[in-house]
């Protein structure tokens, strides 16, 4: 199934941020809608210690064929067949792609798994050690070439160009449309809420005792500091509100009116 494109066949599209919030919007109602995908839950077999996937019921809608089998996502499952390969499969069962594995964002102490987002999903090519994004039809909507990145969140992903390096943003076809300059280290992965990302000025955990401590702000769509990098962590805002730290002392901020 192709990713629901928000369109608008009206002469007088909106125009600036409301035009744009009401683009997403509809994107996120289409995805909202009950899902057409057939219930697979990942299940071991007792006798072969295979794991497979069965349907409503607890019939085996794939037979335990596999070594280890993650959860399905928009109708994508990643597996490990009992030979080592690891596979990306459809619902059914079919092998949509060899030798891809999770994209993983690591946000010290804690990893994330990239999911499927706006259409597609962060998958990391074993053979070249680089992520790129599949479509749902497990097709490369853009390449494998970052050292890592992670989903898509109105309409961009964070990417790294190189190991520890600065995090950028890039849209749907891949281009960068935010230099990579911002910090690496972040309490979860950098990402766009309600038109802004909480990025490091620079890293916001010191690798050694000699290195300054980061600061986090916000920024826009085009890279702009919106909110100066004045805090030491912060996440993302929701319902116009955002958690920050400065220290150890934590609290609220709003955001600025558009």
């Amino acid at each position: 199934m192709n990713p629901p494109v928000a369109r608008c066949g009206m002469r007088f599209a909106p125009r600036g941020w409301f035009g744009f919030l009401l683009a997403y919007a509809l994107v996120a109602l289409a995805w909202a809608q009950p899902s057409a995908f057939a219930i697979r839950t990942a299940a071991t077999d007792k006798t072969t210690g295979l794991s497979g996937y069965q349907d409503a019921s607890g019939a085996w809608a794939i037979a335990p064929q596999f070594r280890s089998a993650g959860d399905f996502d928009h109708g994508l499952a990643l597996v490990e067949r009992a030979d080592g390969a690891s596979l990306l499969i459809d619902e059914h069962g079919n092998t949509l792609r060899e030798g891809v594995e999770a994209a993983l964002w690591v946000s010290l102490p804690t990893m994330t798994e990239a999911k499927f987002s706006e259409g597609l999903l962060a998958l990391r090519d074993q053979a070249s050690g680089k992520v790129g994004f599949v479509d749902a039809q497990g097709r490369w909507a853009i390449r494998p070439r970052f050292v890592d990145a992670f989903e898509f969140h109105e309409g961009l992903a964070a990417v790294r160009l190189r190991k520890d390096g600065p995090v950028g943003f890039i849209d749907r076809r891949g281009s960068i449309v935010i230099a990579a300059k911002f910090g690496t280290r972040f309490r979860s992965p950098p990402r766009f809420s309600e038109g802004l990302a909480a990025v490091g000025l620079n890293d916001l955990w010191p690798r050694t005792n000699l290195d300054p401590p980061g600061k986090l702000g916000f920024i826009d769509r085009r890279g702009r500091w919106v909110i100066a990098p004045i805090y030491s962590n912060g996440e993302d805002f929701t319902n116009g509100r955002a958690k920050v730290w400065q220290g150890e002392r934590d609290f609220e901020i709003v955001r600025p009116a558009r």
